[in-house]
């Protein structure tokens, strides 16, 4: 998009001005004023959210049980602080003082159904403090932050979604040194929460808890200083990225963070012949968006889970190494980032290094001492030369092998037309197509000999008619020497006007024998073997390449290598120097955006940034990567939401005043500090982000549910359900996909409020789990979502000796798991608003289900549900429902398809007609639909009609792979209807079925 004017005319500093030219907005994208936007906001700390055991003051919090209040209030500028707080700066832990206290009874979880679990304790109202000494060398507390709600008092006592709206709408009302406007602040907040005084508050007289009331909910006057696990080193460190940025705005232009601000039209694309290096197989829309990544300054690619982006990465650092560039990969999911580094470590030590933080640092560590060792072993391989000239034929024949997948499909779709005319021809002849293809069967030559005679025979004017009528008389005779009924055929044959015809019929048979034999040459099989050894070649080539590149590279970085391992010993010194001039020789590195300082801020360093996960990637993290990239991949799920910061409406108002920014440009440009990532950012500076469209991971009944959900039916799904784990039922042997749990449960909040919670459903849900760990293999993972953090909370507590992972709103993406349970919580007495709220929450419900392999378990009110919209009630309509220890019913049928489609219904006919008495078409073998399913004595036979591709030859490809791997896929598997497990696939064009021709194994 063209960037607007932040602020006023001259507020980019150094912007267009109002009017100016279109290239003078592109060239000033108004960077500073963001940056300083950026750096605003990450100076304020987030209100913090844990709240401590009462009992534990010695390492958690110190209450202040006498004096006068002076901090909150703002009577005075320090305080002597509580004993305990000592001045040592705790770069882990954040210093916040509050007033007054609050005790949460049930350990801050309302209906914990634990009398006995212990109270809780923290401030109402808190402002983040510095410990300093004052004139006598004590130790004394000085605000450095604004007052603020405490976010978990407001999470314990309200709902999330009213947490929130509190938090981002407050704003201190008292003016300095007003403790009577205080109090009412105070009171109209506990009004809010519920929550009563348990002693008279006066901010005047700080007095201790009084020990009858210290387990109860409720207020106490006294204040306290908190210490809480901080997020202030990471803040601090992408700030300081930022102001390092700010200083180098100048270089900004060829780097990948120019185009993040420079609309589509004038964005520019970069030509570039590097060879692909796949060690990992990819789709045609993986290898599109890797052609993209190497030559394209921005790409954009939407990427649902399950869609293979790991696959991709790997082949895209892959491809970058092998061509000598450099690679920075960057993951806010420091799981996630490992993981691909493991991989590609996999394929050669060196490939991707990961580094950052000291636990990474030490792994680097071990990796830069495994590649000096490696340097010493003389041992060699084949030379890079050689290597990469095979994987060039390789890939060749890959290419070739498409290439063949197209012209199949176009010669198919040629025989269909042929078929057409020849089915066309004979019934203007009124003859059955079976009669006149009789004629020279076997004998190609005498038809063509026929053909060339009736040709030279249509413009004859000379005795015309006779010799004409002589020549048909000559089919007719060929139509009986194959024991065909000629009897039938002579008289409409010799009428005159049936001599077009007759030979339209001749020519189109000749073509299709002629067509078929090139066809039937080499068969489904065949052509599926072929291209998967050609992939696994390619693989094999890929990672001998890589690894004989790694070596290559290895062995001319010995001193490098060796100032790098004393780089990244304890105390080491000049890591950023030694990563630099690492870099030259080694090209592919890892790093988590909030630890990116460790690598030197260079315009352009990297060849390609690829920034994974990009929807929790925050923007102000971001322009640091991109700054020291020439291009980059940004890789995200549009359905997944980045976590906003715990900041009020009114300092991030005031961050944005402060950088001279207005609220429409933040908007427009998708900047916000609050809920725009780096792929909410990027989206509008590409035409269309790329789409990964094959889903490999979760049954197809799973996947195609969240795919028409939430990915409006743009997946194709390639789930290989034979290796899932499945969950059977000990008694029948069933394993049921969907299984709905139905509970009469009450959802229910304290009497202060608080986040909502069920718990019939809570022991509901503690049964599933222990079913499926019961039924499912060992090794099978089980995980939980609910969108409720009460609900969570209270789940997690249960499940807190067992590898159970409990999700809700609150965290990140849900693990990926084998079967979920999802706890819903809502019901009837909730409010509208807030069961709305529930199932509006598509991030959570498109992670839970789209991260899912084998079981979905759904527990809550089904009739409830059954009413409503959204992805909760398609779950209830589509899943099988039981009551406790009752045998589940099966779902409600859809309305029955009405088989129209001529192709499958004129195959039912001939199958019928051959004696095949159970013939079912549109059956769902396992999730996946086949067109005509056959019970044959040695099991079941799946059909899969092909009706062609028409678009362009990449496509056509692609139809005719996806068919063959989905013959492979449904091996095995047992249909819906009963019928014997499936034991053979049949891919039968429609040219096949129109023609008459036989079908091996179904029709002779």
């Amino acid at each position: 998009v063209a960037v607007a004017t932040p602020g006023g005319a001259d507020a980019a500093g150094g912007g267009a001005a109002a009017g100016g030219d279109h290239g003078d907005q592109v060239a000033d994208p108004g960077w500073r004023e963001v940056i300083a936007y950026y750096r605003a906001c990450l100076a304020e700390a987030p209100s913090p959210e844990a709240l401590p055991v009462r009992g534990s003051e010695a390492a958690d919090w110190f209450p202040m049980t006498d004096g006068a209040e002076v901090l909150i209030s703002g009577a005075e500028a320090t305080t002597l602080a509580p004993d305990g707080v000592d001045t040592f700066d705790w770069k882990e832990r954040d210093v916040w003082y509050g007033y007054p206290v609050v005790t949460l009874a049930g350990a801050g979880r309302r209906h914990s159904g634990d009398p006995l679990a212990p109270s809780t304790v923290a401030p109402l109202l808190v402002r983040r403090a510095e410990v300093t000494v004052d004139a006598r060398g004590a130790a004394a507390l000085r605000p450095v932050g604004p007052v603020l709600p405490h976010a978990g008092i407001l999470q314990a006592c309200l709902d999330d979604q009213e947490a929130a709206s509190v938090l981002a709408a407050w704003r201190q009302s008292w003016k300095p040194g007003d403790r009577g406007q205080l109090l009412v602040a105070i009171r109209q907040l506990l009004k809010r929460l519920g929550l009563e005084e348990l002693s008279p508050l006066d901010p005047a007289a700080l007095r201790a808890v009084d020990q009858k009331t210290a387990n109860r909910t409720g207020v106490h006057n006294t204040a306290c200083v908190l210490y809480v696990e901080s997020e202030r080193a990471a803040q601090q460190a992408v700030s300081a990225e930022l102001a390092e940025l700010g200083e180098r705005l100048a270089d900004v232009p060829g780097t990948a963070l120019e185009f993040l601000g420079k609309p589509v039209g004038l964005r520019t694309t970069t030509r570039s012949a590097v060879a692909p290096v796949f060690p990992v197989e990819l789709n045609e829309s993986q290898e599109a968006v890797l052609t993209a990544a190497m030559s394209r300054p921005l790409t954009v690619v939407t990427a649902p889970p399950g869609t293979g982006k790991d696959d991709l990465i790997v082949d895209v650092v892959a491809t970058a190494v092998a061509a000598g560039q450099k690679v920075l990969v960057a993951s806010a999911d420091d799981a996630a980032l490992q993981r691909l580094a493991d991989r590609c470590g996999t394929l050669a030590t060196g490939l991707l290094i990961k580094t950052g933080d000291a636990q990474a640092r030490a792994e680097e560590k071990q990796i830069v001492r495994e590649l000096l060792r490696s340097i010493k072993d003389e041992s060699r391989g084949r030379t890079r030369g050689a290597v990469a000239a095979d994987l060039a034929a390789a890939q060749a024949q890959v290419r070739a092998w498409r290439d063949r997948l197209a012209e199949r499909n176009d010669l198919e779709t040629l025989l269909r037309k042929t078929t057409a005319a020849r089915a066309a021809a004979a019934e203007r002849l009124g003859v059955p197509v079976d009669v006149l293809a009789a004629a020279w069967r076997g004998d190609d030559a005498g038809l063509a000999d026929w053909i060339d005679r009736a040709r030279t025979l249509t413009e004859t004017h000379l005795m015309g008619g006779l010799r004409r009528r002589n020549l048909v008389l000559a089919f007719v005779r060929a139509i009986a020497d194959a024991g065909a009924d000629a009897d039938a055929a002579r008289e409409p044959l010799l009428d005159p006007v049936a001599y077009d015809s007759l030979l339209l019929f001749a020519r189109a048979e000749e073509r299709l024998r002629e067509d078929r034999r090139e066809v039937l040459a080499v068969s489904d099989d065949a052509l599926d073997l072929e291209g998967r050894e050609l992939s696994a070649r390619v693989a094999e080539l890929s990672a001998e390449l890589l690894a004989v590149v790694v070596a290559e590279q290895t062995g001319t970085a010995r001193e490098r290598l060796e100032a790098r391992r004393i780089a990244l010993e304890p105390g080491g010194r000049n890591r950023r120097a030694s990563h630099r001039e690492l870099l030259s020789h080694l090209g592919g590195w890892a790093v988590t955006p909030q630890d990116a300082g460790q690598l030197a801020l260079e315009p352009g360093m990297f060849d390609l940034v690829v920034i994974d996960d990009a929807h929790h990637c925050p923007v102000a993290a971001a322009l640091p990567l991109l700054f020291r990239g020439r291009r980059a991949l940004i890789v995200g799920d549009p359905r997944q939401r980045l976590r906003p910061p715990a900041l009020s409406d009114h300092r991030l108002r005031r961050a944005r005043r402060g950088a001279g920014l207005s609220a429409g440009f933040l908007a427009e440009r998708r900047l916000s500090f609050r809920g725009d990532s780096v792929f909410d950012a990027a989206l509008p500076n590409v035409e269309e982000p790329l789409l990964l469209d094959e889903h490999d991971g979760a049954h197809p009944g799973i996947a195609r549910i969240v795919d028409e959900h939430f990915y409006e039916g743009r997946l194709t799904v390639v789930t290989d359900v034979g290796s899932l784990p499945r969950a059977h039922d000990a008694e029948t042997g069933d394993a049921t996909l969907l299984l709905w749990e139905d509970v009469t449960g009450t959802p229910e909040r304290g009497s202060n409020g608080g986040s909502w919670r069920n718990q019939a459903e809570i022991d509901r849900v503690v049964w599933a789990v222990k079913e499926l760990r019961d039924q499912l293999p060992d090794g099978a993972t089980i995980a939980v979502a609910t969108p409720f953090r009460a609900q969570a909370e209270e789940l997690r507590s249960l499940f807190r000796f067992e590898p159970v992972p409990v999700a809700c709103v609150a965290d990140g993406d849900p693990a990926d798991c084998d079967a979920v349970v999802l706890s819903l919580v809502a019901g009837d007495g909730m409010p509208e608003q807030t069961v709305r709220w529930a199932q509006g929450q598509t991030a959570l419900w498109s992670a839970a289900l789209g991260r899912t392999r084998a079981h979905v378990v759904t527990v809550g009110q089904h009739g409830f549900w059954s009413r409503r919209a959204g992805l909760p009630a398609l779950l209830a309509r589509m899943s099988a429902v039981r009551s406790f220890h009752v045998r589940p019913n099966p779902p409600e049928p859809l309305e029955s398809a009405v088989f129209t489609d001529p192709l499958i219904e004129l195959l039912c006919r001939r199958l019928a007609d051959a004696g095949h008495t159970e013939v079912e078409p549109n059956a769902v073998v396992d999730g996946y639909r086949v067109d005509v399913l056959v019970r044959t004595p040695s099991g079941s036979t799946a059909v899969l009609l092909d009706r062609g591709w028409p678009g362009e030859d990449a496509d056509a490809a692609r139809h005719l792979r996806l068919l063959l791997r989905r013959r492979r896929l449904l091996t095995g598997l047992v249909p819906e209807s009963g019928l014997p497990p499936v034991t053979r696939v049949l891919r039968v064009p429609a040219w096949q079925v129109r023609s008459g021709e036989p079908i091996d194994g179904l029709l002779d």
